[in-house]
């Protein structure tokens, strides 16, 4: 069960998560991809500890380990067209409509789920519309 604190009050929530693979063909270099899942408030996001269904993802590649993302995804979310904003270094924010919706740190920074090709960490959970 997820523990929103402030954010109870919400029955949708944007959980994202980060995959980490190492390409072959580019040694020294992570493959970090950012997935996009929605769901009820009350789904921690264990729900998607190797699920293959988000609304959106977008991939990166970097020689950092540390996940970081930064840019705007447009994701349709809970029946409405949103926005995720990062600028890197921080949780972003979710845009949806006129409303700026506040996204906080999921879980601790050491877990990690095996997922067969990738390793698969819980980055961030947005509260979703009302």
């Amino acid at each position: 069960m997820s523990t929103l604190g402030p954010y109870s009050g919400f029955s949708s929530v944007m959980h994202i998560v980060a995959d980490t693979a190492k390409p072959a063909d580019q040694p020294g270099q992570v493959e970090f991809t950012f997935q996009f899942f929605e769901s009820k408030a009350s789904d921690g996001v264990e729900v998607f500890e190797c699920a293959d269904n988000p609304k959106a993802h977008e991939k990166r590649t970097t020689d950092a380990l540390n996940p970081s993302y930064w840019g705007t995804v447009d994701v349709e979310l809970f029946g409405k067209k949103c926005q995720y904003k990062n600028r890197g270094g921080t949780t972003g924010k979710l845009f949806c409509g006129s409303q700026a919706l506040d996204c906080i740190p999921t879980m601790a920074a050491s877990t990690r789920w095996n997922c067969g090709k990738f390793q698969r960490r819980p980055m961030w959970t947005c509260v979703g519309p009302k």
